[in-house]
């Protein structure tokens, strides 16, 4: 068990699943795309939206804790993120009446809202988005280097950067990169749906 909390507070397709295995790897316990504050509790680490859109409140009530932005070139994450969202799109249309996907589907819609001022791919909100959370972090982390670190997964010297943030023995493994400019649409995600209807989630996760 790490002693604090390590928070993944990039965008989607910056490189939190890749993070969230390199964690993994590190031998924490890392939870991609948690669903209640509970979740957040019971492992070292958590990465993704509902993670990010809420940095500010994790760095109050998890003191201490160590927070990694992933990043990644600007036009390649717009890219990226066009063809997810707009199958995103035509997915919640077609299970809009799906009870089983139906409270999974406002979560996430409650989570683009708030990062990025819509619930579908717009290249000029998200763009906007982007550059907004990145000067966020850097302002709520000035003169705080210790608590802050900036990464992009597809750095050559990206293990060595992250075991040194976080004090830990660098692997001799590759770094994992995965869903690196693929689509991964986590409407059908049973996992997290199912996590959605286990979990006593705390409203706060998106409040």
């Amino acid at each position: 068990m790490f002693h604090h909390k390590i928070f993944g507070i990039g965008f989607p397709k910056t490189g939190t699943t890749s993070l969230n295995l390199a964690l993994q790897e590190l031998g924490l316990s890392s939870i991609h795309f948690p669903v209640s504050l509970q979740e957040i509790c019971d492992h070292d680490g958590s990465v993704n939206l509902p993670v990010a859109v809420q940095f500010e409140k994790l760095d109050q009530t998890f003191r201490g804790s160590k927070f990694i932005l992933t990043v990644r070139e600007i036009e390649s994450w717009l890219s990226s993120c066009e063809p997810q969202y707009r199958s995103v799109q035509e997915m919640d249309q077609s299970l809009k009446d799906d009870p089983r996907a139906a409270e999974f589907i406002q979560f996430f819609l409650t989570l683009r809202q708030r990062a990025f001022g819509t619930t579908f791919f717009d290249e000029v909100k998200f763009e906007h988005a982007y550059k907004s959370h990145l000067l966020k972090v850097k302002e709520c982390f000035s003169g705080r280097a210790e608590d802050l670190l900036i990464l992009d997964v597809s750095s050559d010297s990206v293990w060595f950067e992250l075991c040194n943030f976080l004090a830990l023995p660098v692997p001799q493994s590759q770094f994992p990169r995965a869903n690196f400019g693929g689509s991964l649409v986590p409407v059908l995600n049973d996992e997290i749906v199912k996590r959605l209807k286990d979990t006593d989630r705390s409203l706060w996760i998106v409040g």
